[in-house]
């Protein structure tokens, strides 16, 4: 009677361990989720994976315990076990995970390289960036695989303890309001797309930019519509700087002027991108719009706050010798260049400090659809002028 006794009590003392130990481990499971929701540490593939083998490894040594000294049946042990140990990493599993933390080298089929044009990881990458204030990462537009990148990065620099904002070359002031929305969350996720009128600005399809703003939105960072708005794009065309206050010169930066190999990059890299339909004599004006659309980026930059920005824009746009990175603070800046290339862009090494190079994608000849649209424009012309 005596051992039979003391043998129930073992078993209701192991019990009450077991029960005890396990309603803490789902409480710290919860407080994990809830608490410190906005810790990006907690939201790491790896802790999460970490903190899943901790509780697996604990809950299977609490049931053989209990298995060996008779508080349960084996068969009960092991569905008790199996649907506790779901419930605890289902909980994991569900809570807002960054995609990946683990080195790698490259997304999306590509590979990342230094100015060298040596390879270098992500993590190495991240490092470099997070050291800077201003952080510039080019894209070709309809690269899906650039803006998935971009948006790696964006939580890269949030797992180093950075919360920068996020500066958008796509968007002028007029979609701030919707922008601003959308990080408070009061703009559903299939909705932002028309929201912010992506399609009528030109834009490649929206799907392949929502990575971004699903970043900045999981981590409460600002967006910022940093374009000119059309009509001033067209006024500076038309009339050159003068069409503009000279406050607002001073605000695109235009009083800094833009000589030398940088000018001549960019006077030709606008030939070239209108194939040929646009004499390097007759590019003043483009260079100009360029020059200014960098500025109102640069500037964004500068007044986004205390933890710096993050520029999503055009390769071009990011280029140390003609784009934002010259407007910006010396020694501040990282500028990371994205190409579609199987070969190191050896002629640009100086003018990025890191390389995203991913394979070629044959999207057709862009100058097809630039010839069209130009002959388009100069029959309207000339049929509006025989009326």
């Amino acid at each position: 009677m005596r051992g039979e006794a003391a043998f129930e009590a073992k078993k209701a003392k192991l019990r009450r361990r077991y029960y005890v130990q396990r309603n803490i481990c789902a409480v710290s499971t919860v407080a994990l989720q809830q608490i410190w929701p906005r810790q990006p540490l907690f939201r790491t593939a790896s802790f999460q994976r970490s903190l899943a083998g901790v509780l697996l490894r604990f809950i299977s040594s609490m049931f053989r315990r209990m298995v060996r000294n008779g508080v349960v049946s084996m068969k009960r042990s092991v569905f008790r076990s199996f649907m506790g140990l779901l419930g605890l990493v289902s909980g994991l599993v569900i809570s807002p995970v960054v995609a990946s933390d683990v080195v790698k080298n490259d997304s999306g089929g590509g590979r990342i390289v230094d100015a060298a044009g040596d390879p270098l990881t992500f993590e190495a990458l991240l490092d470099m960036a997070a050291s800077k204030t201003f952080v510039l990462i080019g894209e070709i537009h309809p690269a899906a695989a650039h803006h998935a990148f971009q948006a790696e990065v964006i939580e890269g620099l949030v797992r180093r303890n950075r919360r920068p904002a996020i500066v958008l070359e796509m968007l002028p002031p007029a979609a701030q309001p919707e922008l601003d929305r959308w990080i408070a969350g009061d703009i559903a996720a299939q909705a932002l797309g028309e929201a912010l009128e992506w399609s009528e600005r030109g834009w490649p399809h929206f799907e392949m930019y929502r990575p971004i703003f699903e970043a900045a939105r999981q981590y409460e960072l600002p967006m910022v519509a940093a374009a000119m708005e059309r009509s001033e794009i067209m006024a500076l065309g038309r009339d050159g700087a003068e069409a503009v206050e000279p406050m607002r010169r001073g605000q695109l930066m235009l009083d800094r002027p833009l000589e030398g190999p940088g000018f001549d990059v960019l006077r030709r890299t606008i030939v070239d991108s209108h194939c040929g339909m646009v004499e390097e004599n007759a590019a003043g004006p483009m260079v100009l719009i360029q020059r200014a659309r960098d500025g109102a980026m640069a500037q964004a930059m500068m007044e986004s706050g205390p933890d710096g920005a993050v520029l999503i824009a055009g390769t071009g746009h990011v280029r140390r010798d003609h784009g934002v990175p010259r407007l910006l603070p010396s020694g501040r800046t990282f500028a990371i260049g994205q190409f579609e290339t199987g070969a190191f862009p050896a002629d640009d090494s100086a003018v990025f400090d890191a390389f995203h190079l991913t394979e070629p994608v044959d999207r057709g000849d862009p100058c097809e659809g630039i010839r069209e649209r130009m002959k388009r424009s100069s029959n309207a012309a000339e049929g509006s002028g025989s009326k």
